[in-house]
């Protein structure tokens, strides 16, 4: 199965390659992942527990448009990243949400600031 060697060769590598190319489609990165980051970037954790629950829509109008900005996400089904680097941490369901879906709402709402409906 496709899914399975993928993930054989991301264990084993620490990246998975394509098949037609000598493309990386994705690669396991060293730690501290904040090297990596935009320099000044807001990071911004995820979680179904945050205390601060936000219309990620009118979040995404609220950030300026020349700070970076990161999202941490993963914690939303069963609770929250503790991870130091986070700066603020938000909610934006009163349900647990796959990390596909988490991070399906917040490109569309960035996408809707960035890329406005034609009149």
């Amino acid at each position: 199965n496709a899914e399975y060697m993928g993930i054989v060769q991301l264990l084993r590598n620490l990246r998975v390659r394509s098949a037609s190319k000598s493309l990386n489609l994705f690669v396991t990165r060293k730690n501290p992942v904040t090297q990596y980051l935009p320099i000044g970037a807001k990071i911004v954790g995820t979680s179904v527990r945050a205390p601060r629950l936000v219309n990620i829509y009118d979040y995404a109008n609220e950030q300026p448009p020349d700070q970076p900005i990161v999202f941490v996400v993963g914690c939303l089904s069963r609770g929250s990243c503790e991870v130091d680097y986070v700066t603020e941490t938000i909610s934006f369901s009163s349900f647990p949400l796959s990390a596909g879906l988490a991070c399906s709402k917040i490109c569309n709402a960035f996408e809707n600031k960035w890329i406005p409906e034609p009149d």
